[in-house]
């Protein structure tokens, strides 16, 4: 696995994406589209942003430089 694009996507070492079923976050990268789910949800933009950060380095640490094992969902 090469790195890890935000927490529910990654690149593989040969530049594929996957996404990870079930997984929804802000994206790290976004701030605008941040701020506009915080101000659906009605909640703090500043939070959400904390939410995206962490979410993405949780996932940093438990895949980033290590070999995973991809399978696919029974549904698609």
């Amino acid at each position: 696995m090469d790195k890890v694009i935000d927490g529910e996507t990654l690149q593989l070492n040969d530049g594929r994406l996957v996404r990870l079923i079930g997984v929804t976050v802000p994206h790290w990268d976004n701030l605008k589209k941040n701020h506009e789910l915080a101000k659906q949800y009605k909640l703090d933009p500043n939070i959400v942003q904390l939410y995206s950060y962490a979410s993405r380095n949780f996932v940093k640490e438990m895949v980033e430089g290590e070999v995973v094992v991809i399978s696919f969902d029974s549904a698609f």
